[in-house]
Order: structure tokens, then C-alpha cells, then sequence
């Protein structure tokens, strides 16, 4: 057909509980980023998938989700939201996450990064990436993803939620081609404060 590398959803275990907007069948609510999400196979399997790709001169692509993870809320009678951190298990306390808040400015910068995607039905927690705990887990998972598959790119979600300095030293960790999900009208203010390595390695 003429391509030579393929690009999968996310990877790792997604919540497993039926949602307001059903299930996690796409890869992007992740609850455990160090654990694959067993409905796409194993790790034998993708294993199997990169050496397969590799035998024929292709490329693997992974998306990966740094923004957010996600727990099922819950709403008591009087309206308010909780949720149990516990049932994320990279990140099982309040304290790796911003404070609740559903972004209601796509135009300012802070409440992009500071708030939620999402709604009340299902916010997506917003990874509180000034949190070095946070920080370190995050470039020590991408670090080892990218090395234990032999992975050769990522393609990052929802990349224009995350604080701009953030990025370096995550790039860094995983060493390959990199490229970065931006709607397109935040694209140019977004981009022009951002370097993406170019290219693949093998």
C-alpha cells in the first residue's frame, strides 16, 4: 500500500468501569501507564509487532498521553464532584494533579494548562505537571516505553494543555521523532514557543 510505519492508539491500561460516554475502547482515559491495556494484546505482542515492522523496514508510531488520566466521578446528591484518585494507579494521590476546574477559556493560556478537558460527566484529571514526582514519572515512563519496544516515534495528545517547559527533557527521555497534537487554531502561538525533534531512530 506504500506507507512504511504505522501509528496505534495509546497503549497503556485505560479505566475499566462503563462511563458517561461509554467505554474506553480508544486508549486515551489512562488509569496505569506502567501496564499495557490487556484488550489490545500483550507485551509479547507488541514486542512482536515492532520486531515485525523492523524485519520489513517500517516504523512504529505510539501516541502517548501526557495531559491527563482519568477516573470516574461520582456525584453526591447535592450535586458536587468527587473523585477516588486511588483507581489511578501511576498516580494514586490529589496532590499529581491541578486542582478541579473545567477549562472555560480555550484563549488563555493558564486555564488551558491549569484546568480540565472534559465535563462534568466525565472530567479527564489534569496531570499537575510543575509537580517534579509528576515530572520524573513521566520521562522515566516514556524513557523505558520507547526502549522496551523499540519504539521509533510518539505523537503526543493534546500537547497544548501541558506547560511549554515541560517538553524538553520529556523529549529527551524518549530520544525519537516527535510530533504533537495542537488544534489548528491554537497552532501558531503554541508551536512557535516549541522545538520537536525531527526525524526517526531506529
Amino acid at each position: 500500500m506504500g506507507f512504511d510505519a504505522i501509528w496505534i492508539s495509546p497503549v497503556v491500561e485505560n479505566v475499566e468501569e462503563t462511563t458517561a460516554y461509554g467505554e474506553a475502547y480508544h486508549g486515551y482515559w489512562g488509569q496505569n501507564i506502567h501496564n499495557l491495556n490487556s484488550h489490545f494484546g500483550t507485551p509479547e505482542d507488541l514486542k512482536e509487532l515492532s520486531t515485525a515492522l523492523h524485519a520489513r523496514g517500517m516504523y512504529l508510531m505510539l501516541d502517548v498521553v501526557v495531559n491527563h488520566m482519568v477516573t470516574v466521578p461520582k456525584h453526591d446528591p447535592s450535586g458536587a464532584v468527587t473523585f477516588d484518585y486511588t483507581t489511578i494507579t501511576s498516580f494514586p494521590a490529589e496532590s499529581a494533579f491541578h486542582q478541579f476546574c473545567l477549562i472555560s477559556d480555550y484563549n488563555n493560556q493558564t486555564d488551558v494548562e491549569q484546568c480540565w478537558l472534559g465535563d462534568e460527566k466525565l472530567p479527564l484529571a489534569d496531570l499537575d505537571t510543575e509537580n517534579e514526582s509528576v515530572v520524573q514519572t513521566l520521562n522515566g515512563w516514556v524513557k523505558d516505553l520507547v526502549q522496551f519496544y523499540n519504539v521509533n516515534g510518539i505523537r503526543i495528545d493534546t500537547a497544548k494543555h501541558v506547560r511549554k517547559d515541560f517538553w524538553p527533557d520529556f523529549l529527551k527521555s524518549a530520544r525519537v521523532f516527535s510530533m504533537a497534537e495542537v488544534r489548528q487554531s491554537f497552532s501558531h502561538s503554541f508551536l512557535s514557543s516549541r522545538e520537536f525533534p525531527i526525524g526517526l531512530e531506529r
